[in-house]
Formats: C-alpha cells, structure tokens, sequence
C-alpha cells in the first residue's frame, strides 16, 4: 500500500492526507474565527451579537469563500489551498484541462459544502440543549412530562413538537453514527485504494478530487529517482609507478609492502595504491611519500578501505 503515487495516471490522485488535511482546515478556521470574535468582544461588546449567530457568520463566509475557489478552480476553498480540484469522474484519466464542472455540478457542489455543514452544526446545538434533560430524566427511571391535553390547535400543535422533539432527540444520534460510519467507510476504501471517492457526498454529485498541477509532485520526485539510478563515476586510475619505488606485486590482493595478503586494507587517496594499514602507516610516518609512486602523502591521506569499497 502507498500514500504516495508518482507519474502516471495514478499521479494526479491525490493521497490520504492531502484530503484529510483540506478536510479538517474549513473547521479549523470557524473555531479560529469563533475565538477571535469572543477575545473582541471583551471590548466591544457589540461583537456579542455576532457570537450569538456563529453558525450563520460562518455560513456566509464559507459560502463567500467556497463560491470563489469553485468559479476559478473547481474545487473548494480547502481544496485550492492544497493545489487540487474536483474532476467529473467519469472524466477521470481524459486530457488534462479537457473540460470541468458543469454550472449544475457546481450549484450541487457549493450546497453541499455549506448547507450540510451549517444544518449539521443547527441540529448538534439543538440536540446539544435538549438531550441533558433528557439523559436525567432518564437516569431517574422518569419519563418525559406528557403532552398537554389538546385544547384547539395550540396544544395539539404543542403537542406535536413535544412529540416531534422526544423523536428527534432519540434518534439524531442514530443518524450521526450512520454519517460518520459511512464517511469511514469511504475513506478506509480510498485509503486501501478500492474507491476513488473519499466521501459520500463526492460520490453522490459523481465526482473525484485530483490534483491541480501534477508537475509540482512529480518533478521533484522524479528527479531524485532519476538521480538515484544514475551510476557512480569510475575512480580516476591510479598513478604510474615511480623509479626507485618498490615493485607492485602480480597479486592485486597483497600488500605492495609485506608481499602478504592485506590486513585491514588502507589507501593511499593521492595515489590510489592499497596496502595494510600498519604497513603503510608505518612507512609514510618514516618516509613521508608513497612507497610506490613516491609521491609526498600525509597520514590524513591514508583511508581505511571497509568490505564492499
């Protein structure tokens, strides 16, 4: 399993944590908004009123923000923070740039964005003020005061909403387990690659997130690959042999010195000749120069060799 695809048809999908991301930033902002509005209102208590309608506030400014990514980009705010875009999925694959979202999709598109959240932030409140009264009664094995006798449409309208309301506060939980199960659902299936939709609503409208500039993820991976399998330069050769220096033996593996095999095989870098590390050691602390071509070396010079070099 990958999180990161590169080149190809499979680049321009983006990964898991790309989406969640872009999920969790509209949120982020309304929390931020939210607090900078209660730090304001300390000292103008003005600004209270606006506390008190939150969820409209923000309602406007996501749809502000949402309707001018989507005109320009086709995708959300979010979305076109993070360089990706909503694509019709049955276009997934096609051309690059070869057509986007229809004025309809995108109608469908910008509801979805800020009508569900907005009414899903309503009804968490609604449920938020109602159910406490509710869980009491009920932990005092008591049930919820009966509906009034009707007495012409008001109580009996009264009634209903008491009816209404002991539903609703039952069963709002039930219908959040489903949302959110089903979200899991679709994003454990993108995860594991099985679905190219990453929520329910994207599968609804028939419609996919890819990515907006497919060059900005690849060439830089693609360039390190092609850096990581281009070969290592040859070693530049060794320097001839000097008159008056020792003789090189037929043997490649023995030292040059001790004519035995090499124990703890060192190199001399300046000259490129190897030979054991105490030998050569030895020699050019006592010479100073390289035993074979006579080049002056220092100890620094003198690199250890390790199996595999």
């Amino acid at each position: 399993m990958s999180f990161v695809t590169v080149g190809g048809e499979a680049s321009s999908r983006p990964t898991f944590f790309e989406l969640v991301a872009a999920d969790r930033l509209l949120p982020s902002l309304k929390a931020a908004i939210a607090y900078s509005l209660s730090v304001y209102a300390q000292r103008r208590p003005s600004l209270l009123r606006l506390l008190d309608h939150e969820d409209e506030l923000f309602f406007l400014i996501s749809a502000w923000l949402h309707r001018g990514s989507l005109r320009a980009s086709d995708a959300s705010f979010a979305e076109g923070l993070y360089a990706l875009r909503r694509v019709p999925a049955a276009r997934r694959g096609a051309e690059e740039g070869a057509g986007g979202l229809s004025p309809q999709q995108r109608i469908s598109t910008l509801a979805l964005l800020t009508l569900v959240p907005y009414a899903r932030a309503k009804l968490d409140g609604l449920h938020g003020r109602h159910a406490p009264q509710l869980r009491s009664l009920q932990a005092l094995g008591l049930q919820p005061p009966p509906a009034p006798a009707a007495r012409g449409a008001d109580g009996l309208a009264d009634g209903w909403r008491r009816l209404a309301l002991r539903a609703f506060l039952r069963g709002y939980p039930c219908v959040v387990a489903v949302h959110e199960g089903s979200r899991f659902l679709y994003q454990l299936l993108y995860l594991l690659g099985r679905s190219p939709h990453y929520a329910p609503g994207l599968h609804l409208l028939g419609l996919t997130v890819a990515r907006l500039l497919e060059w900005w993820y690849t060439s830089g991976e693609q360039a390190l690959g092609e850096r990581a399998a281009l070969t290592p330069p040859p070693p530049p050769p060794p320097l001839a042999p000097a008159e008056g220096g020792i003789q090189l033996p037929d043997d490649a593996a023995l030292c040059p010195l001790c004519r035995s095999e090499r124990k703890n095989p060192a190199l001399l870098a300046p000259t490129g000749y190897a030979f054991c590390y105490t030998c050569v050691h030895r020699h050019v602390s006592e010479a100073g120069a390289c035993p074979v071509t006579l080049e002056p070396v220092k100890l620094e010079d003198i690199w250890r060799l390790y199996p595999g070099m």
